[in-house]
């Protein structure tokens, strides 16, 4: 491997099918998990991942022939999903730090749909609520443990965009769980990178900093967390760090 990491997998042409360009930030950053990962393993966790192509951030890995778990609270998706992408395990449910039921307000545009009461609130002036729905919420090691029983997995790529409740399902996460995730790519388009460093005024990066992540790279959308102390960054210049 040179000292830029294994550079095959930037240059075969894939396109991107994220709405930013995060999907080949993504492989960028994880250019040796992609030359080295048992593709029968789980690459990457899809939170909210909504339709399974456009828009998506975990499809070009998909398409390198990694598999994952990609979960959703809207139904309309599952049959899309085991359609296109039949490798990966489509969960229909909410992601939350507990098991629960919770209220999804469905909007006009799918994507903004929220289970957040701060988030719907905000969205309701901006966008048409088509309905509400009680759905099923489930926590992150509740899913892998059905998925991988009695397995303590290192899952190179987490995408989460849940409009709202990043925080708290990251924090059961980073706190509570004994899986390890090296890049986490989170919508956080609030976060103002000119106050970044002023932790109060940006709780997830403090919390991310907490727990040995790196904010490494920002799109417009979504910010992208490294693991620190993972092996497969050390390409990386550690001024970067």
């Amino acid at each position: 491997m040179s000292n830029f990491g294994d550079l095959g997998p930037l240059i075969s042409g894939h396109q991107s099918y994220s709405l930013e360009g995060d999907d080949r930030i993504a492989l960028s950053l994880l250019r040796s998990y992609v030359h080295s990962f048992g593709k029968e393993e789980i690459f990457y966790l899809d939170i909210g991942c909504n339709d399974p192509i456009a828009g998506n951030n975990s499809f070009l890995f998909y398409q390198l022939g990694f598999r994952g778990v990609c979960i959703d609270p809207l139904s309309q998706h599952k049959h899309t999903f085991r359609n296109v992408r039949p490798r990966d395990n489509f969960i229909n449910a909410a992601v939350s730090p507990i098991s629960r039921t919770v209220k999804l307000t469905v909007f006009d545009d799918a994507t903004a749909s929220s289970c957040d009461y701060a988030t719907v609130a905000r969205y309701t002036e901006k966008f048409k609520v088509e309905g509400e729905m009680l759905i099923e919420a489930l926590s992150i090691d509740e899913i892998l443990a059905a998925i991988a029983p009695n397995k303590i997995l290192t899952i190179p790529l987490v995408s989460i965009d849940i409009e709202g409740g990043e925080y708290a399902v990251i924090e059961s996460m980073l706190c509570y769980s004994a899986h390890k995730y090296e890049l986490i790519v989170v919508e956080d388009k609030l976060f103002n990178l000119n106050s970044f460093d002023h932790r109060s005024a940006a709780p997830l990066y403090s919390l991310m900093l907490s727990h040995g992540y790196t904010l490494i790279s920002k799109t417009p959308l979504n910010s992208f967390y490294l693991r620190r102390e993972s092996s497969y960054f050390q390409w990386l210049p550690s001024a970067m760090f």
